[in-house]
């Protein structure tokens, strides 16, 4: 709470288009579950940080008192135990943030041999999206995906596919998306940041498509 006091501090006479996110993927790194969905514990712990966030930012004052403000699950998770347990905040303006890489077979380069986006991988997008619209938006709380992308493993056509389906199914559903670039080309990278230019811009230009 001393960290988010003085985050509060410094910045509480910014316009509202600045966003605070409490945590980001706040876990138990390499506990047993730190990556599906935590134990009852840890997602309770989570909630009572995520209040305390809150209501540090609301009390220092200036624009922070309307200021929006993102909360996340359980290292960000998706899965049902993670999401359902999140206890929102008592305050009118956050959003909740998601990350969702599904699916993981065609997104990690862990596993190098699933190249292709299938009609399964389509279904398990759209299984997540619905869930996720369920719960948030259908009750009128704002939800966004944080995190998404799928890592090179020189399938260009596979990959744009992907990346121009999720952001249309999410949008269908009133849920901005948000891509995972980590600068690497033969990763998650789209972006190169040394001279301005796309890596591949048939992946770009179906992104902007996709949204139109």
């Amino acid at each position: 709470m001393k960290i988010w006091e003085q985050i509060a501090e410094r910045f509480r006479d910014y316009d509202t288009k600045l966003l605070f996110e409490g945590m980001n993927e706040p876990r138990v790194v390499g506990s047993t579950y730190e990556w599906s969905g935590g134990t009852a514990e840890e997602r309770e712990v989570i909630n009572r940080l995520l209040q305390a966030f809150v209501d540090t930012v609301r009390a220092s004052g200036g624009n922070n008192t309307a200021r929006t403000l993102i909360v996340t699950t359980h290292a960000a998770s998706i899965t049902g135990e993670a999401v359902k347990d999140l206890e929102l905040p008592d305050d009118g303006n956050l959003i909740v943030s998601i990350h969702s890489y599904a699916p993981w077979k065609f997104t990690t380069l862990e596993y190098p041999e699933e190249t292709d986006f299938t009609d399964s991988g389509k279904a398990e997008i759209d299984k997540g999206l619905d869930f996720l619209y369920g719960m948030f938006v259908y009750n009128g709380i704002p939800v966004f995906i944080c995190e998404f992308g799928a890592e090179n493993k020189d399938n260009a056509d596979e990959r744009a596919e992907y990346y121009s389906y999720y952001v249309e199914a999410a949008a269908e559903r009133g849920i901005p998306c948000f891509i995972w670039d980590n600068g690497k080309k033969d990763g998650f990278g789209l972006l190169n940041r040394q001279d301005c230019t796309w890596y591949d811009s048939t992946i770009i230009e179906g992104m902007m498509a996709a949204v139109e």
